[in-house]
């Protein structure tokens, strides 16, 4: 077991398997702090001694035998050095890192979101900072007052107040807190699992309708007979019945607000339809089903090419439907195709209907929609480089944020001054130099 500890920070263990030698197979584990930090100029208050497990998992203490050190390396902030000794009565290695520090005033601000209504989950733990800006590798534990100032249940972006102590000092961080409401975004296509039938006789049907979900949007043509491709009312639309329904049916419902369809279109009779009517249930079987119309928006996007044959995707969006079956009604274009007397014909190659999931992805953005330094606009260029200005008259406005990017300003030192910018997910941190 190797322990990472120093003075003013809470113990942290993990586990670690240490290899036995064949003068000391009889040990398990050494168990002892492994990384220091320390601020610069400070004594350095090493461990005396190891904590040894043995394989039947008895301990007992081990004397620390450290070799000596140049105490200058303890002058030198942001230095990292070895330090090696050995146990005294198995005569086994130890090491620490030592990290010597020059902490900054401040902690490093942080941010994150919750979802309305839920409940609040704040950081247990954030880092602090050396004073050129550079993040101490280490969790230290926070302190957040007036908690019950942030207001799950409005929307909204508060700003609370904690501290960390350590090195026997307080260092005070803010936290940025977005409410938000739950966003439904469109996750996968279910439909590739879907039992498709169609309300055609079976002696009239056209082509395949299986092709709906076989996961090809575009089509192929054929030189006569079935087209495997796509799906067509082509038959049923010579005998005048130009209409059609489509049903789709799933094994477990389905939370889904976007259907989409892709509509053929040929030289020879496929065209797009009038229009389409949407239907579903929630429960019971296909044939006894008691439909209910869903009201949508409709988006046609652009053809696949300017000529025929072509696809045509039509999108359509609607309020989030919990369904079981799925009714699509076909209004076809009606009469024939001039001056032929063959039909009209409907004529679909794919369907796609696209589950409602909940986003809960924090914001990745590091930069605030606008952010000025002396009334000049940082831009993402501007990202982990230097920016000019005069810092006698340094001004930081955070004129729009609605990212909820945290920012950390450290006071001037050796004539500039650090801004670190961190994204809400936590997962980027981006500095800026004003010199």
């Amino acid at each position: 077991k190797i322990t990472f500890s120093s003075n003013g920070l809470e113990t942290k263990t993990i586990n670690v398997n240490t290899l036995s030698s064949a003068k000391n197979e009889n040990i398990k584990s050494l168990e002892y702090s492994k990384k220091y930090y320390v601020e610069a100029k400070k004594e350095l208050e090493l461990e005396k001694t190891v904590l040894v497990k043995l394989q039947d998992n008895t301990t007992f203490e081990d004397e620390i035998i450290w070799k000596t050190y140049d105490k200058k390396e303890l002058d030198q902030p942001y230095n990292e050095f070895l330090l090696k000794g050995k146990s005294k009565k198995y005569n086994k290695d130890v090491s620490v890192i030592v990290n010597v520090l020059s902490v900054n005033k401040v902690g490093l601000n942080t941010s994150t979101g919750i979802i309305l209504g839920e409940k609040l989950n704040l950081p247990k733990t954030g880092n602090l900072l050396n004073d050129n800006g550079s993040i101490i590798d280490y969790d230290f534990p926070i302190e957040w007052a007036n908690v019950n100032s942030v207001n799950t249940n409005k929307i909204g972006i508060y700003t609370l107040e904690g501290k960390i102590n350590a090195f026997e000092k307080t260092y005070p961080i803010k936290a940025s807190i977005r409410v938000y409401e739950k966003q439904e975004i469109n996750g996968e296509n279910v439909m590739k699992s879907a039992t498709i039938s169609q309300n055609i006789a079976k002696e009239n049907q056209s082509d395949n309708i299986k092709s709906l979900n076989d996961g090809e949007d575009n089509f192929s043509l054929v030189n006569g007979g079935s087209n495997p491709s796509l799906w067509t009312n082509y038959n049923n639309a010579q005998k005048g019945n130009q209409d059609a329904e489509i049903y789709f049916t799933f094994a477990t419902n389905v939370n889904s607000k976007r259907l989409e369809l892709n509509v053929a279109e040929d030289n020879f009779a496929v065209t797009a339809p009038e229009s389409f009517e949407l239907y579903y249930v929630s429960n019971g079987d296909l044939q006894n089903a008691q439909w209910q119309k869903i009201e949508y928006k409709q988006t046609i996007k652009d053809p696949s090419s300017a000529n025929k044959p072509r696809i045509i995707p039509y999108i359509f969006d609607f309020e989030t439907k919990d369904i079981l079956h799925l009714r699509v009604v076909i209004k076809g274009k009606k009469g024939n195709v001039t001056p032929h007397t063959r039909k009209w014909t409907s004529g679909l190659s794919e369907a796609k209907l696209y589950r409602s999931v909940t986003d809960t992805k924090l914001n990745a953005d590091v930069l605030p929609e606008n952010m000025t330094i002396n009334n000049i606009k940082v831009t993402k260029m501007d990202l982990n480089g230097t920016i000019n200005a005069k810092l006698d008259s340094f001004d930081l406005k955070v004129l729009e944020n609605t990212k909820n990017v945290a920012i950390t300003v450290l006071p001037k030192l050796n004539n500039q001054i650090v801004i670190i910018l961190k994204s809400e997910d936590n997962q980027t941190i981006n500095k800026l130099i004003v010199k």
